[in-house]
């Protein structure tokens, strides 16, 4: 793609109007748009702060410099080179070994996101199926993901279930502010030989050892 250095593999798909490809680091600022995108279209919408520019510069180091363990898969519009329509990115961490998976490498799925008008065309699901391929390329056996109701029923067609145990959780300074701390607990002062009328009495005599 000469428009798009680093951007590759372009995939046939069961859609129109579209090129599904892997993307580079010229596509980093409609990634960032289609990121926006997605916080907007998933309540709360989230907007502002100004981490648009932040986005974008760390997109751009990951499709150039991290292309083994990061990737960013568009499906562009055909008639418009660089106009991205859809969008998904995915990485590979490395957890710590575990029965089942003994490399404890593992895939994730994030930033899953179609332009408004381009809804309900098969593009969100043609760049999952890509994203997929990515990690079958690298041996990867478990990929996770975090489903919103809009999405959920794309990844389940693609073979994403209800993971088997536990329930995600998340940890902010937000969250954590409003969280009560637990009532003190009250512990007496006394010592054990001290009755409750404030005397003390001898500990039981032991055994008589003089003889």
């Amino acid at each position: 793609m000469a428009d798009h250095p680093g951007a590759d593999r372009a995939v046939p798909n069961g859609v129109t109007g579209a090129t599904i490809r892997r993307a580079g680091p010229a596509d980093a600022a409609e990634l960032t748009r289609l990121r926006e995108v997605m916080f907007a279209s998933s309540p709360p919408a989230r907007v502002g702060d100004d981490w648009q520019l932040d986005c974008t510069r760390a997109l751009t180091h990951k499709l150039a410099h991290e292309r083994d363990t990061f990737v960013a898969v568009v499906a562009e519009d055909a008639d418009r080179a660089g106009q991205l329509l859809a969008c998904g990115v995915g990485w590979v961490d490395l957890h710590l070994p575990s029965p089942g998976n003994r490399t404890g490498a593992r895939g994730h799925i994030a930033n899953v996101s179609t332009d408004p008008a381009a809804r309900r065309r098969g593009l969100a699901r043609a760049v999952m199926v890509e994203l997929m391929a990515f990690f079958a390329e690298r041996g990867i056996g478990r990929v996770e993901l975090f489903a919103t109701a809009m999405g959920e029923g794309v990844y389940r067609s693609i073979g994403f279930t209800d993971r088997p145990s536990g329930r995600a959780l998340s940890w902010t300074p937000a969250t954590a502010s409003t969280v009560k701390p637990p009532p003190a607990t009250r512990t007496s002062s006394r010592s054990p030989t001290e009755t409750s009328a404030g005397s003390r009495t001898s500990p039981p005599a032991g055994p008589d050892t003089s003889a």
